[in-house]
């Protein structure tokens, strides 16, 4: 496993990759900050609605921490945004 911190995306068109904590930190704040406008028109438990958008938002895209799914992340960051093909996990290469 990398000592780099695990990413969320990677870079492309000049954008610098995004480290999956940025991104589920904005992720989070973004979404409950929606979720708290939008229970004005909830008549369930707005609370626990909250709560539902908020571990939805923790946990959308775990499957990127796994080493596989880190390697092609890290692998675009280094070569996708140069035009060079990435290598995806089902061994198909892409330009």
């Amino acid at each position: 496993m990398s000592s780099d911190p695990p990413l969320a995306h990677s870079r492309r068109d000049g954008v610098s990759a995004q480290t999956y904590v940025a991104h589920v930190t904005n992720v989070r704040r973004d979404t409950v900050g929606n979720a708290q406008r939008a229970v004005a028109f909830y008549a369930g438990d707005q609370e626990a609605f909250i709560g539902w958008v908020d571990a939805a938002a923790l946990y959308h895209d775990l499957g990127k921490l796994d080493e596989a799914n880190q390697a092609v992340l890290r692998q675009s960051a280094d070569f996708g945004a140069s035009g060079h093909p990435v290598r995806l996990m089902s061994d198909t290469w892409f330009g």
